[in-house]
């Protein structure tokens, strides 16, 4: 029973390093994944913030551009009624500066556009490398484990057949003592009736040390 215990320990002590060094490289990658995704959602939400600013001055100007027009639609009209031309030049000279702005600003947009595009690649990139890394030198890592782990095996192995060979011995002991005990009882019984009461404590005490190390 003390062997077994012995072997029992022994091999959730394996189970636990083994464990042990898995959750350890776990958790170092996780921590390193978790950086890298930090710093890639930082880099979003910032580059997210200037398309942003950048869409609402566009919008803005929209706007102006729109009621610029309608401007302009009124003054045509005045116009056709018999307004004078000079307010009609003046609105006309007004909308084309708020169409050259607007176009400047849609430049400006694409440009921040394919900038966040460039960014965001580089960094998509650099983590990628980073995660490429981090793969290599756990591989490497996983690889010294892996051999540490079969020698703490073929040890285990080696253990293992020890105390097979020691509980077989003590099995083949116990049956020969049995058998010892039980012929010195058949005799007893055959010289004196019942036997005596010492065969039969030691039959039933061999019986139990038998039933225990099976």
């Amino acid at each position: 029973a003390d062997v077994r215990a012995e072997v029992a320990r022994a091999m959730a002590a394996l189970e636990q390093s083994e464990n042990e060094n898995d959750g350890k490289a776990l958790a170092e990658e996780k921590a390193r994944n978790e950086q890298l995704i930090a710093a890639l959602e930082e880099e979003s939400n910032r580059l997210s913030r200037v398309l942003e600013e950048q869409h609402t001055a566009t919008e803005a100007h929209a706007k102006e551009t729109a009621s610029l027009r309608r401007e302009v639609e009124a003054a045509r009209s005045e116009l056709e009624s018999g307004a004078p031309r000079g307010r009609e030049a003046e609105l006309e000279q007004r909308l084309a500066a708020a169409e050259d702005e607007a176009g400047r600003l849609s430049e400006e947009m694409d440009k921040v556009a394919e900038a966040h595009a460039e960014r965001m690649a580089k960094a998509e990139m650099d983590a990628q490398r980073r995660v490429n890394e981090a793969v290599q030198k756990n591989a490497a890592e996983l690889e010294t484990a892996q051999e540490e782990l079969v020698k703490a095996e073929e040890a285990l192995e080696r253990q293992l057949a020890e105390v097979l060979e020691v509980e077989r011995a003590r099995s083949r002991q116990l049956a020969a003592e049995l058998e010892e005990a039980q012929a010195r009882q058949e005799k007893a019984a055959a010289e004196n009736g019942d036997g005596t009461e010492e065969l039969r404590r030691e039959l039933a005490e061999a019986q139990a040390a038998q039933a225990a190390a099976a």
